[in-house]
């Protein structure tokens, strides 16, 4: 999923698998991507997994 703003945009990618390791990422991109920090949480588990992602500025 990609979001895009004025000077950044921000790639959002998670993959949770049936079975298997799941995996999410975040990535901030663009000439104001040094203007901002980005934390995530991906949970374990198979049912109900939740992932956060949270934009700050710095």
């Amino acid at each position: 999923m990609w979001y895009t703003a004025l000077g950044v945009a921000i790639r959002i990618y998670w993959d949770n698998p049936f079975w298997g390791t799941k995996k999410c990422d975040v990535e901030i991109y663009g000439e104001d991507a040094d203007k901002y920090w980005i934390s995530k949480e991906c949970s374990s588990g198979d049912i109900g997994a939740h992932l956060r992602y949270e934009i700050y500025p710095r």
